[in-house]
């Protein structure tokens, strides 16, 4: 797809579209392609957009929230490439426990990994609600399974506070922070660069 340019796009309905993208997710939909690109759309302008130190104390963090264990996080707009049902995947004998397994995506195999198990969260029976999150920037780098999906929203980048000590420290490794609310904010760059998300000799037994 082509890039957008810096002018010509309506914002404000690239966010409509954003919204209409959320209730259908709560709905159980797919998403079409028009509502992937808008989450296409959102990241390009926050990539283009130069503000000064006054207006990014007052920016905001375009999230979906998710649903993990029966706590809410946030992941930031701009990682998410898509999300979709998790359907039947392919198990990968002799990984770690974390990974869910293989299932494809437009021909080409995705890594699918089970945040709850990463986090050390409840993870019980997945149900009808369940999605994975297709993560990347560049391109399409992992999935992860989330037990239901929340809304769009804008987290004040003031509200995102320090993550308490008192979180497990397997989970603080891929947390940019705990909002006043208890939402959790994913670090998707700490999950994208960890050793545990890769497949090789330290990750199969």
């Amino acid at each position: 797809m082509t890039t957008p340019a810096a002018t010509g796009i309506d914002w404000d309905a690239a966010r409509r579209r954003i919204a209409q993208l959320d209730k259908a997710l709560l709905a159980g939909e797919e998403p079409t392609a028009e509502d992937v690109e808008a989450i296409l759309y959102l990241r390009a302008e926050r990539l283009s957009r130069v503000i000064d130190d006054e207006a990014d104390t007052a920016a905001g963090l375009d999230v979906m929230t998710v649903v993990l264990g029966g706590e809410d996080y946030a992941i930031a707009l701009s990682a998410i490439r898509q999300v979709i049902r998790v359907n039947t995947l392919t198990l990968l004998p002799g990984t770690a426990p974390h990974f869910a397994g293989v299932r494809n995506l437009r021909g080409r195999p995705l890594l699918v990994v089970d945040l709850r198990v990463l986090l050390g969260l409840a993870d019980g029976e997945l149900t009808d609600a369940a999605r994975i999150i297709v993560i990347g920037e560049q391109r399409v780098e992992y999935g992860l399974i989330v037990d239901a999906v929340g809304e769009v929203k804008k987290i004040p980048l003031a509200d995102i506070q320090e993550t308490p000590g008192s979180v497990a420290a397997e989970a603080r490794t891929f947390l940019s922070g705990v909002t006043s609310d208890a939402i959790a904010v994913l670090d998707t760059v700490a999950l994208s660069t960890d050793p545990r998300l890769w497949i090789d000799e330290t990750n199969t037994f």
